[in-house]
């Protein structure tokens, strides 16, 4: 045994200062702040998570797995149409937001994010998608400062300020916000659904002020720049967007037919063969246009029809029937017309009926902007089974398009 330990009284000195030592270093390990935040260049990636938390998750009770939780709530209740700021989620959204001094390890750096939140408050809706205006604390990882991002833009949004903003601001404007470099921060792709959000919000101004039934192609840049992203969401809104601004013109072959109730002389009928025309095909749905350019004669077959009656044109029967064999898919299902206008719009039926399923935003959008425009409409229901519903709604239906028809070829 060594000669120190062999006095007690030395032991026991030396005992104390060891649990001495031993305490001090515990309490330095616990209350010794750690580097970081406070420190340029001294942030490491473990400072703050930079992973991909499972939106929804509410068991994550960090900064930013709340915050996840608060994005994929706030999103669905803003593509599901709740229009004040002050409903939940988007109240707790923002009260999650004024607690981001959280991320901060020191207190320099929690000082640092709070004034960014404040500043942050200030910053227009086109101004967000610049990191230089933005400008998130550096120590914050990109992927969280992109949801951060995301989860101003989406308050921003909702305010009726920013509201007027996007439904005035010019197309080109607009396209900026998807070519934000703040996309570039994440590699242009879309993992979660909200990160869709600022691409939505986009769509639904450019959808307002765009041509529902166009002859030519209206979404050129809009393609441009969807092809930038890729779309790894469990929602595919973005694919789905993609497909549905795309727009297509096909010269399809149909034959019409009509008859005409000539009173006591009885019914004309009329058929032509072999009619080019030509079928477009945008907001997933397919039309055709008639009869024809703005400017153009009056085609052949209605030339024929007006004359067939020395008075207005009594439709009992009026067809677009698709020639080509096999048998296409283009059935009529009504036709659109302004009473007071130079041309008819024939929609064909798609495949399934939207009440047959649920809607996705994106269809819902599309759903009531052609309400809102067929508004200064009258439609003719041009289904095979037509006859079979209401015989004097019919009768009704089809005298009102007669006379149209008959004001378009100038005839009184």
């Amino acid at each position: 045994m060594s000669p120190i330990l062999k006095n007690k009284q030395r032991r026991d000195t030396l005992l104390f200062w060891g649990m001495l030592a031993l305490t001090v270093a515990f309490l330095l390990y616990m209350f010794w702040p750690t580097p970081g935040p406070g420190t340029v260049g001294s942030f490491q990636p473990e400072d703050v998570a930079d992973v991909e938390i499972a939106a929804g998750d509410s068991d994550d009770t960090t900064f930013s797995g709340r915050l996840d939780y608060l994005l994929d709530a706030a999103f669905k209740a803003a593509v599901n149409g709740f229009t004040t700021l002050e409903s939940a989620p988007f109240e707790e959204l923002s009260a999650h937001l004024d607690k981001i001094g959280q991320l901060g390890r020191t207190g320099s750096g929690r000082e640092a994010l709070k004034r960014w939140r404040l500043d942050s408050r200030d910053i227009g809706i086109f101004e967000l998608g610049d990191p230089r205006v933005l400008a998130v604390p550096e120590f914050v990882p990109p992927r969280l400062a992109f949801r951060i991002y995301l989860a101003l833009f989406i308050l921003k949004s909702r305010e009726p300020e920013s509201g007027a903003q996007l439904r005035e601001a010019s197309c080109e404007r607009l396209l900026g916000i998807l070519g934000a470099e703040i996309f570039q921060t994440v590699a242009w792709e879309i993992r979660f659904n909200p990160a869709a959000y600022p691409i939505l919000v986009v769509f639904q101004a450019w959808l307002e002020r765009t041509e529902i039934y166009p002859t030519e192609h209206p979404g050129h840049a809009w393609a441009k720049h969807l092809d930038r992203f890729r779309d790894f969401s469990p929602g595919q809104l973005v694919t789905r967007l993609r497909h549905l601004i795309d727009y297509s013109t096909q010269v399809r072959t149909f034959s019409l037919e009509w008859i005409e109730d000539d009173g006591i002389f009885g019914s004309d009928r009329g058929a032509y063969a072999e009619l080019r025309l030509r079928v477009h095909r945008f907001l997933g749905q397919e039309y055709v246009i008639l009869p024809g350019a703005p400017g153009e004669a009056p085609p052949l077959w209605l030339r024929e029809l007006a004359d067939s009656d020395a008075g207005n044109i009594e439709l009992s029967s009026f067809r677009i029937i698709g020639s080509e064999i096999p048998r296409p898919a283009y059935v009529p299902d009504c036709a659109w017309y302004n009473p007071l206008g130079d041309r008819f719009i024939v929609v064909f039926s798609g495949n399934e009926e939207p009440s047959e399923r649920m809607l996705t935003p994106l269809e819902r959008w599309i759903r009531d902007r052609r309400s809102v425009y067929h508004r200064g409409y009258h439609r003719l229901d041009m289904k095979e089974n037509a006859s079979q519903g209401d015989e004097s709604l019919r009768k009704r239906q089809m005298r009102h398009f007669g006379v149209f028809l008959k004001r378009l070829v100038g005839q009184p």
